[in-house]
């Protein structure tokens, strides 16, 4: 398979070779360790010596559509075995020039993708992942330090131990943060995946973006996937079928520290009063910077453990309703969603004050036009509302009822099902 790939100069369907590639990786997991390590090596050689791929990506050189489908192929080939290589020590040493291959892959995931061209885009990442499975099976000492020198120009030796800084060379309002992040984002989740002390650096920095009002809304959105790279599980690289260094903790650890800092930031205490009708201007605009942190706060809720967010949730009440009820940002509401139902799980009276305003914004979840994934979460929110007290209940249980009419309609079968039930839940609130 691997000979077909190579064989194609002008790439193979879309369609054939992601199913190639998800057999090259399920085979590639499952090898014995010596038979692993023999494959990735050939797979390397042949795709470093035996081709230009690497070198035509890294010049820019201009190239098709086919010929840059060809490109993300082979790259993506050669990131699929790296990521799924042993993390055992000698088995590393074994792979030949490493430490070239991760500078290449590291100059491939900062070129310039100005133009926004889908498949480069997609090399971009591929290549980020290759590099951060990387730092995550290096063993920790002089070389993975030397690496990330060279090539980040992180000195995780300064700074007590925690690291430099990855924004010291960094203008806010640059393109440079933005073109970075993709890179950084994944070095950043295999490092704090194995506990390496610059992993919390580079995360405690993308917060920074955020929470910084010199920074414009395209870096602190990139900040924001970048945090979301690191808690989120990924089903390509860095998870536990790919061998790697994982700390059972490391998300708790996350989520306590920056949490905080970002509910620090945004003072949302009781007394405060916080209009989400405030007006949106180019510079300095509180409104866009308290969106991005509110979505922040609502990935760090979304992938960490449940334990870990059960114990902040007083904290989080304010965050979460006023994520829900936001009329500025669709997105900011689907993604409290999963926020929502873990409140309503563990503290449903929390959401009495707050019971129409909640429910008005879980219906315009449900419209016919809203994907399957958000009105299945919508309408298991609104079916656990049915625990309200009762007085609250039967308040908006005829605006459920009606709300719910045109959900009826939604093309999807299983958002069909889901609102079935949840209206039938609200039929016998008396």
């Amino acid at each position: 398979m691997v000979q077909l790939v190579i064989s194609s100069k002008d790439g193979i369907q879309s369609v054939i070779y992601n199913d190639i590639l998800q057999v090259i990786r399920h085979v590639v997991q499952n090898m014995p360790i010596a038979e692993k390590t023999s494959f990735v090596n050939d797979t390397v050689n042949t795709v470093i010596n035996q081709t230009t791929v690497m070198a035509s990506i890294i010049s820019q050189q201009t190239a098709n559509e086919e010929q840059k489908r060809y490109q993300y192929q082979m790259l993506s080939m050669l990131s699929t075995c790296l990521c799924s290589m042993n993390k055992m020590e000698e088995e590393m040493n074994k792979i030949p020039n490493i430490q070239q291959i991760f500078q290449q892959l590291c100059q491939i995931a900062l070129i310039n993708d100005t133009g926004g061209d889908r498949t480069t885009l997609n090399i971009i990442e591929v290549a980020s992942q290759a590099a951060g499975s990387i730092v995550n099976k290096m063993p920790k000492g002089a070389v993975l330090e030397q690496m990330l020198l060279e090539n980040l120009n992180i000195d995780s030796s300064s700074s007590s131990g925690g690291g430099n800084s990855l924004l010291q060379d960094i203008v806010p309002g640059s393109s440079k943060f933005v073109q970075q992040a993709r890179l950084w984002s994944w070095v950043a989740k295999g490092l704090i995946m194995k506990r390496h002390s610059f992993g919390t650096t580079m995360c405690i920095d993308f917060c920074t973006v955020v929470i910084n009002s010199e920074y414009n809304d395209e870096e602190k959105a990139a900040a924001v996937r970048c945090i979301s790279v690191v808690m989120s599980d990924s089903p390509i690289c860095l998870n536990k079928e790919c061998d790697i260094y994982l700390s059972s903790f490391f998300k708790h650890s996350l989520f306590r520290r920056v949490v905080p800092m970002l509910l620090e930031k945004i003072s949302l205490k009781r007394g405060e009063a916080v209009s989400d009708d405030a007006p949106t201007t180019t510079t300095n605009h509180p409104s866009n910077d308290r969106y991005h942190l509110l979505h922040l706060i609502m990935v760090m809720i979304t992938y960490s453990p449940t334990t870990v967010v059960q114990s902040e949730l007083n904290n989080l009440l304010h965050v979460v309703i006023l994520s829900l009820t936001s009329k500025s940002s669709m997105l900011l509401q689907e993604t409290s969603l999963p926020a929502v139902a873990m409140v309503l799980h563990n503290d449903i009276q929390a959401f009495t004050p707050h019971a129409e305003s909640c429910c008005r914004s879980l219906l315009s979840l449900c419209t016919v036009d809203s994907s399957v994934s958000t009105c299945i979460s919508s309408l298991k929110c609104l079916s656990l509302m049915r625990g309200l007290p009762m007085d609250v209940a039967l308040r908006i249980r005829d605006n459920v009822l009606s709300g719910l009419w045109t959900t009826l309609d939604h093309p999807s079968r299983k958002v069909r099902q889901a609102c079935v039930v949840c209206r039938n839940q609200w039929f016998v609130a008396k």
